[in-house]
Parts: C-alpha cells; sequence; structure tokens
C-alpha cells in the first residue's frame, strides 16, 4: 500500500513543479508568487505565530497546474515554507495522491490544492482543501477578491492554524 512517506519521494519541490507548467500557467504562479513576496503581505501578528512553531512538519501537497486554485495557493505554501524551514513540501499529482488521501482523510472526491499537514512522523494533523476558510465560508465578495490573488495570506493563516491547533492538544 502506498503511504505518505512514498508520497513524498515521489513528490516534486516547488521549483519542479513551476517547470511542469506552460507559460501562460507559470506565469500566472509567478504573478501570485510576487504577491507572497511584497512587504507586508502577511501581519506582524502572522509572522509572529511562524515564528514560533516548532517541531518538523510536511505539506503533502496534490496539485495540478492546469488548476487556477493551485496556481494561487501553491506560491501561500511556499512562502510559508521559506519563512519556517521546518516545514517542508513535497507536490504530487491528484492521481498519486487519490486512493491514499480518500482512505485518510475520508473525502470521496480530492479537491486540489490538498495540502495533508503531517508532523514529524509523517501523522495527518489536517488538511487544507481548494481554497482558504475564509473564502469556503465568505460572500461574494471575497470569493472576488480570493480570485484576484488578494486572499493569500488566509492560505498560510489555515495552514499554520491547523499546526497550532495540532500543539496545543
Amino acid at each position: 500500500m502506498t503511504d505518505f512517506n512514498t508520497l513524498i519521494e515521489l513528490g516534486v519541490d516547488y521549483p519542479q513543479f513551476i517547470r511542469q507548467g506552460n507559460d501562460e500557467q507559470i506565469q500566472h504562479l509567478l504573478r501570485e508568487q510576487a504577491k507572497t513576496e511584497r512587504v507586508g503581505f502577511l501581519s506582524d501578528e502572522l509572522k509572529g505565530e511562524i515564528e514560533r512553531l516548532d517541531g518538523s512538519y510536511t505539506l503533502l501537497v496534490a496539485a495540478e497546474m492546469w488548476c487556477p486554485d493551485c496556481l494561487r495557493n501553491v506560491p501561500a505554501f511556499q512562502a510559508l515554507c521559506r519563512l519556517a524551514p521546518d516545514i517542508k513540501m513535497s507536490i504530487i499529482t491528484r492521481d498519486q495522491a487519490t486512493v491514499l488521501f480518500q482512505q485518510q482523510f475520508g473525502v470521496e472526491r480530492v479537491k486540489i490544492p490538498f495540502a495533508a499537514i503531517l508532523d514529524a512522523e509523517l501523522n495527518p494533523l489536517g488538511t487544507f482543501i481548494e481554497r482558504p476558510q475564509s473564502v469556503l465560508n465568505g460572500d461574494e465578495d471575497t470569493l472576488s477578491s480570493y480570485k484576484q490573488g488578494e486572499r493569500l495570506a488566509d492560505t498560510v493563516e489555515d495552514i499554520v492554524a491547523v499546526i497550532q491547533q495540532h500543539r496545543q492538544s
């Protein structure tokens, strides 16, 4: 049976993921990435929370370059990994993830991006699926701002919240 470790080893890193796209996809992803590199991308409070994270974590991300939600959120995942060197990311295809993610997380369909947030022993702590909670629970204006790439910090915040919740339990 395929396990998390096997999928992590099959996965690619962020630069390899970028190279999988066509010119238009790569440019879209790089525009979103540039937003994550701007001063003020994350609040000082969220930066502080990231700095206080301890332990090692892995984001096992099912993503595809053709997916607009992936082009938005994978750069935000990478921004978190850049700020927290003890968080690693491995990116796999939806097809590679489907069986294990369905079994482990009880989902019928693997929506992408789907980030399995794993602790140092590769135990699942939680997930990020498709869009940040603020967007899933928000109104049309929230969705519109998300589609403009204005909610990438919310993606980082959701993953940090999963890790913090684990540390408190």
